[in-house]
């Protein structure tokens, strides 16, 4: 497994694509996103600007708007897909292009969860600059190292876990019989 920065523009943090929101003079088109395969599925939507203050905006197909610098939106899809727009809205977006990260889940079909409670069983706290401390440009995170252990050291210890488990065993039957 190989680890990259949160900095490299080819890494996805957390499942995270990134994207540019185009300065507003430059009069260039907006990302625009569309899922397929969204039939009686909700779409979960979060984005994040890569500096944490600007607002970004999306719309969706029916015209519901939400803004934020850490957006989240969930809903349920009006068909077989589902069309978003991102831009952004502020004076940070009159300066200069604004880079974001984006992400969004689908959920399995409804015959296998129950479509209400999909988005509030979301966690909603995990975005790509919740990551601290950021890595400075060019660093990565080397893996982690293991050390081998004999087969001795290994047989050795899931014999003391048999056994711890056959005295908590014993105890839970002696505490049950005994009341």
């Amino acid at each position: 497994m190989s680890y990259a920065s949160i900095n490299d523009p080819a890494g996805r943090p957390l499942g995270f694509n990134r994207t540019i929101l185009p300065y507003t003079g430059n009069n260039e088109p907006n990302p625009c996103i569309t899922i397929q395969n969204t039939g009686g599925r909700r779409i979960e939507i979060m984005a994040q600007s890569i500096t944490g203050s600007s607002n970004i905006c999306i719309d969706s197909q029916d015209g519901n708007k939400v803004c934020s610098a850490s957006l989240y939106k969930c809903e349920q899809a009006n068909g077989d897909s589902a069309t978003y727009e991102f831009y952004c809205v502020g004076e940070s977006c009159e300066a200069d292009d604004v880079q974001m990260f984006f992400r969004f889940t689908v959920s399995p079909p409804s015959s296998e969860i129950d479509p209400e409670l999909w988005c509030s069983d979301r966690d909603t706290s995990q975005y790509p600059l919740s990551l601290s401390p950021p890595l400075p440009p060019d660093r990565t995170i080397p893996p982690i190292r293991t050390t081998k252990t004999s087969s001795a050291e290994t047989s050795h210890g899931i014999h003391l876990l048999s056994m711890v488990a056959t005295f908590m065993l014993a105890m839970f039957m002696s505490f049950r019989y005994n009341k």
